[in-house]
C-alpha cells in the first residue's frame, strides 16, 4: 500500500490535499463551541440547531454530487469544494449571529461532501482491487493523522493571540486563518490536482 501510494504521484497529493484540508476542518471544529457560546451568545439547543444545519449541509452535499459532476464536471467541483471552504470559513469568522453561522456550516459541509463523492469514487476507480484496503488505509491515515494536530494548533492559536488582543478576537483569527489557508490550498489545487 505505501509503494503503491509513493509511486502515484496525483494519489499522493490528493492525500496531501485531504490531509491539510482535515487540518483546517479540525482546526475550527476545536474553537466553533467556543464561537458560539461566547462570541455569538447561542444556548446549547441554538448551537445544536447549528450543527444539525451543518449536518443537513452535508446530507445535500451526498445528494447533490452526482447531478453537480455531471453538470460542472468532477474537476470543476473540487475546486469549487475548496472555494467554498475557503469563503464559508471567512464567513464564520466575520458572522455576528448563528444564522450566518450555521449558513456557512451549511456551505462548507455541503462541499465537503461533494469532495468526499468525488475523492472516494476516483480513488476505487484508480486503485487495484487486491489493493483498495491496503492504499485506502495509508490514505485514511493522512486524513485523519492531520486532524488531532489541528484542533492543536487552533488551541494554541488562541492561547497565544489571547495574551495581546480580546478573547474574541483571537478565537475568530482562527476562522480567519483557515480561511486564508483553503485560499492557499485553492491555488495549490488548481496548480497540482488534475484528476485523470
Amino acid at each position: 500500500g505505501i509503494a503503491f501510494m509513493r509511486g502515484d504521484a496525483l494519489l499522493l497529493r490528493l492525500a496531501i490535499v485531504l490531509s491539510v484540508a482535515n487540518f483546517i476542518a479540525a482546526a475550527v471544529l476545536a474553537v466553533q463551541v467556543m464561537f458560539a457560546r461566547e462570541v455569538l451568545g447561542l444556548t446549547p439547543a441554538g448551537y445544536g440547531l447549528v450543527l444539525s444545519v451543518g449536518a443537513a449541509g452535508a446530507i445535500t452535499g451526498s445528494l447533490l454530487a452526482p447531478q453537480l459532476t455531471r453538470f460542472m464536471g468532477s474537476q470543476s467541483c473540487l475546486y469549487l469544494s475548496v472555494a467554498v471552504w475557503c469563503v464559508g470559513y471567512g464567513l464564520m469568522g466575520i458572522c455576528t449571529d448563528g444564522y450566518l453561522m450555521a449558513f456557512a456550516l451549511f456551505a462548507i459541509m455541503t462541499a465537503a461532501m461533494v469532495w468526499n463523492v468525488i475523492t472516494v469514487s476516483w480513488r476505487q476507480r484508480r486503485i487495484p482491487a487486491p489493493l483498495l484496503g491496503r492504499v485506502n488505509s495509508i490514505y485514511r491515515f493522512f486524513g485523519w493523522g492531520s486532524m488531532p494536530l489541528g484542533a492543536l494548533s487552533a488551541g494554541v492559536l488562541v492561547a497565544i493571540l489571547e495574551r495581546d488582543m480580546a478573547r474574541e478576537l483571537a478565537i475568530r483569527a482562527t476562522f480567519i486563518t483557515a480561511s486564508i489557508s483553503c485560499a492557499i490550498l485553492l491555488i495549490y489545487t488548481l496548480l497540482r490536482l488534475r484528476l485523470d
